[in-house]
């Protein structure tokens, strides 16, 4: 199942050893404002944005603020919008992420 980051939602940039950049827009011609080291955590502030062939959001991180893909996010067991179960070794690790559902009706003449 694909986690699709919502405003709140708390992740860990996960680059494979690389950095992320983090960028002015939601667009790879955006300026690179900084990079944000693998292991880095984010708060999705905006977005979700499809654009370039990726899936775009709005951060705030300890580097500053902007947009990253998506893609090269984790959700963090930290974040508000999961529940966590503890296991044997008393490590974290999430039961499940919810969204709220909000219905929508198209009334038409």
């Amino acid at each position: 199942k694909t986690w699709l980051p919502a405003v709140g939602d708390v992740a860990v940039v996960v680059a494979d050893g690389d950095s992320l950049n983090l960028r002015a827009g939601p667009s790879l011609t955006e300026r690179v404002i900084t990079q944000l080291r693998d292991g880095a955590t984010v708060t999705v502030t905006g977005g979700p944005v499809r654009a370039f062939g990726h899936t775009w959001v709005s951060v705030a991180s300890a580097a500053g603020s902007g947009w990253v893909a998506s893609e090269y996010l984790a959700l963090s067991t930290g974040s508000s919008n999961t529940k966590s179960a503890s296991t044997v070794d008393g490590t974290s690790q999430p039961l499940f992420g919810y969204r709220t559902l909000i219905p929508f009706i198209a009334v038409g003449n």
